[in-house]
């Protein structure tokens, strides 16, 4: 299914069903009412679309077009046409991701404080607000290609004058991170639902990043 919002396509297929099912199931965790466990899907669903959203804005004040933002069966990800030609764009381009994830938490702060929630809303807020404070935080570590990890190629950028050692500087955190991360799940001992869900993210991450470098590497030669 492919549609067309702010004028970007939007892709997405079956992966949207199962990200759906996902935060559904998140959501029936803490939330009684079935409507209620929708209603948290769809908002955490648009939620993570603000997110990527931010990065075509920002990407658009830099004549930087985006291709698509493509949902997947563990997220949504912007193709802009490349994440900038200097490191301040990198920068603002990785770091707007994550910001809209906090503004959103802002947001859902302010709402509770200044109206009166229904009761029946009250679980669905608090829950889309400890899922937008978690993308958001998740987005800042340096884990490449997420928005930390290109927040932190932006800084190794910006200190070494050349965009591929940054980039084998932030690929290298990041795998550090990666292995040192999975490695703290299995000596705190997560069971094992966690731990390969983790391992899915870790191995994708891994693969996406080493990817990258390679076809780095192959256009400056």
């Amino acid at each position: 299914m492919r549609f067309r919002l702010f004028g970007t396509d939007i892709v997405a297929g079956f992966d949207a069903l199962f990200l759906m099912g996902i935060f559904a199931w998140w959501g029936m965790g803490v939330i009684t009412s079935m409507v209620g466990v929708g209603v948290f899907a769809l908002l955490a669903f648009l939620s993570l679309l603000t997110h990527e959203f931010m990065h075509v804005f920002t990407g658009r004040m830099f004549k930087i077009p985006c291709r698509q933002i493509r949902v997947m069966f563990l997220g949504m990800g912007a193709h802009l046409e490349h994440m900038g030609k200097k490191p301040f764009q990198a920068f603002l381009i990785g770091f707007s991701g994550p910001l809209a994830s906090f503004a959103l938490v802002g947001l859902i702060l302010l709402s509770d404080h200044f109206f009166d929630i229904p009761g029946i809303a009250i679980p669905v807020l608090q829950l889309l607000l400890y899922f937008n404070f978690i993308v958001g935080v998740f987005n800042i570590l340096p884990l490449f290609p997420l928005d930390g990890g290109r927040v932190f190629h932006s800084i190794a950028w910006a200190v070494t004058k050349d965009r591929h050692k940054g980039l084998v500087a932030a690929v290298s955190v990041s795998h550090a991170f990666i292995v040192f991360g999975l490695g703290y799940l299995v000596f705190a001992g997560v069971n094992m639902f966690s731990l390969i869900w983790f391992s899915i993210i870790a191995f994708f991450l891994w693969q996406a990043g080493t990817a990258e470098l390679i076809n780095s590497h192959k256009e400056d030669q």
